[in-house]
């Protein structure tokens, strides 16, 4: 098992994940198989793309934007959510909000930075947040691009493009 100040990530037995946020179990579910099916259908047609954002407009409207590009979206409202999600849906790409209130989205990008599972997926960081240096701070902590809100939808398209072509999950 491997122990973080604030998440143990604990390995997952074969129908079901259970990891921990902040010392808590989350999204310990019997829906596995289900979970499956959408992944092995989405893998067929289109790549899955993991939204965490707590902003349910804004995350609806990407999702509608995205999917006429031939895109998936899978949304997460929370950050424990996202976490889980982030294993259990494998996305191309994860859009990542960094406001959110069940915790630190930048917290969230070291996790999934951290373990093994999930180091490989492209985290586009999208916020509203205008504090100084911290594009600087997110890039450096692992994030493949950084959007402030409002986005251009265009130039996000493109970074999932780049992510592509630089051989990244998308």
């Amino acid at each position: 098992m491997t122990t973080n100040t604030t998440t143990e990530t604990l390995k997952k037995p074969a129908h079901t994940s259970t990891r921990r946020w902040k010392g808590r179990s989350i999204c310990q579910h019997t829906t596995r198989p289900a979970l499956n099916a959408l992944k092995s259908s989405a893998q067929d047609v289109k790549p899955w793309i993991l939204s965490i954002d707590d902003d349910e407009d804004f995350s609806g409207a990407l999702k509608l934007r995205l999917q006429t590009q031939g895109y998936d979206v899978v949304r997460a409202f929370a950050v424990d959510t996202g976490y889980q999600f982030a294993f259990d849906f494998e996305p191309a790409a994860i859009l990542l909000d960094l406001n959110l209130p069940t915790g630190s989205g930048e917290e969230l990008l070291s996790q999934l930075r951290y373990h093994p599972e999930t180091a490989h997926i492209p985290i586009l960081v999208v916020t509203g947040m205008n504090e100084p240096g911290l594009e600087r701070r997110i890039l450096a902590a692992g994030a493949y691009a950084f959007f402030r809100k409002p986005i251009s939808h265009t130039s996000l398209l493109e970074a999932l493009q780049k992510a592509n072509n630089d051989g990244s999950s998308v």
